[in-house]
């Protein structure tokens, strides 16, 4: 709750260079990026990445949908400044990851953008905040 140290910027307001990648940050974030930032190994400009106690992914991908009126799988800007709605499952059971994205007003695809395994029990903790940030 204290965000005293953080750094705004590609910081977010989160962290700093010196607590990122910081087990004890415990942070997971589904980032939505429209800036390719070297210092934190970013694919390009127009991705989405799951991030665990880090601002470097631990996955990324492009984001797309399944446009199942055209039955094709479409690219999607993120910076299109269209309404679009995200859907992060985790299922602690397997530990499976899964986010799906879509323009506002779509049914929850059935195409995931990710499907990745990674326990977050030491991440979350029994008192969790959840929130957006945007630099």
């Amino acid at each position: 709750m204290n965000f005293s140290d953080a750094f705004p910027a590609q910081f977010l307001g989160l962290l700093n260079p010196q607590n990122n990648g910081d087990p004890k940050n415990h942070l997971f974030a589904v980032e939505l990026d429209t800036v390719s930032n070297v210092e934190f190994e970013d694919i390009n400009d127009n991705h989405v990445g799951i991030n665990i106690n880090s601002l470097r992914s631990n996955i990324s991908f492009a984001p797309k949908f399944y446009d199942s009126k055209s039955g094709n799988l479409e690219d999607l800007s993120l910076s299109n400044h269209e309404p679009m709605q995200v859907w992060v499952d985790y299922d602690g059971d397997t530990n499976n990851i899964d986010v799906a994205i879509a323009p506002l007003g779509m049914a929850k695809p059935m195409y995931r953008l990710t499907t990745t395994t990674s326990n977050l029990s030491a991440v979350l903790t029994e008192t969790a905040y959840i929130g957006f940030s945007a630099a």
